[in-house]
């Protein structure tokens, strides 16, 4: 085996866990274009699943392109997608951010509860902080939820951000974060153009594509329930009403019904341990205490390091 012994190691307990049965091994996806809708599409669906904006903006992106290519486009975050209208588009394309190792839980059960999409062809990308680890299969993943429902699978992407993780850079760890602090820019954004291209292009050529998994060590953890491991090094996580101006936007974004800002309630239980509360809370009522630190929210380490996020021109001239 070539490499470092340290990446031998790695690859010898992967191959182990696929022989206990622990990690898959790898599969594909291919189209099945005897069932395809229509090799031109004329309406298309794009929606997503943001917390930060980071997804919200790829997905958006998407969306401009699709139109400019002549689509009718139906866009949004999947919380407010009426899925009833799923069936009458002749694209999807899916957005997620890779959510510890995975798409986040919250997401899958909506797309396992979508109508029949036979025969529409669907494409998936994901967003992720830094360096990242295991998007290439969670973005499979997401494909692989809208193929469960009937849909042609076409081409997946994956696109890095600045990590919006609340506890980095909460405890001392801002260096890891601020690395990467020139992201997204404009070849992500060029990359996301030509992600849109790429799908709608594949169908109008009935193009035989396919769509693999990779065997990595992160397929592991990403069944071992770490949202609710993780909050375990959460003391503390509750509505500061002093702070709190009752704008809504925690409740707005918990994507599990955890919280009740009228009522200063979160529910530890049901929460996902996703950061949208902490985040998204414009005055930091919203208070934690991990591992001893206490957090503070995306917008006040943006504000901190004086780093204004980039937009595609696209969105610029909205």
């Amino acid at each position: 085996m070539k490499g470092t012994r340290r990446e031998c190691l790695q690859k010898g307990a992967v191959l182990a866990l696929i022989g206990t049965g622990l990690i898959d091994g790898c599969t594909h996806l291919s189209p099945r274009y005897a069932v395809l809708k229509t090799e031109n599409p004329r309406r298309a669906g794009v929606f997503w699943f943001s917390q930060t904006g980071h997804t919200k903006t790829i997905g958006k992106l998407i969306a401009c392109v699709l139109r400019a290519e002549g689509l009718e486009v139906t866009e949004g975050d999947y919380r407010q997608f009426d899925a009833s209208s799923l069936p009458s588009f002749d694209l999807i394309i899916a957005g997620s951010p890779v959510f510890y190792y995975r798409v986040p839980v919250n997401f899958r059960l909506w797309l396992s509860r979508i109508p029949r999409i036979d025969g529409i062809p669907a494409a998936t990308f994901v967003t992720f902080g830094g360096a990242g680890n295991n998007q290439h299969n969670t973005a499979f993943e997401l494909l692989e939820c809208l193929v469960e429902r009937g849909a042609l699978p076409l081409c997946i992407d994956m696109f890095s951000h600045m990590s919006a993780f609340a506890p980095t850079w909460s405890s001392g760890r801002e260096a890891r974060i601020l690395r990467y602090r020139d992201l997204p820019n404009e070849a992500t954004f060029e990359a996301a153009r030509a992600f849109a291209r790429r799908a709608l292009s594949i169908v109008r050529r009935r193009e035989d594509v396919r769509v693999d998994t990779r065997i990595t060590f992160w397929q592991i953890l990403k069944h071992m329930d770490l949202p609710w491991w993780t909050k375990l090094f959460a003391s503390k996580h509750a509505i500061n009403r002093d702070n709190c101006i009752q704008c809504g936007k925690c409740e707005e974004t918990c994507p599990v019904g955890a919280i009740s800002y009228r009522e200063y309630r979160i529910d530890r239980s049901s929460c996902v341990f996703c950061m949208g509360c902490v985040n998204n809370c414009p005055t930091g009522a919203m208070e934690m205490t991990y591992a001893g630190y206490e957090v503070y929210g995306y917008r006040e380490f943006l504000r901190r390091n004086n780093i204004t996020l980039r937009v595609p021109r696209e969105l610029a001239r909205k």
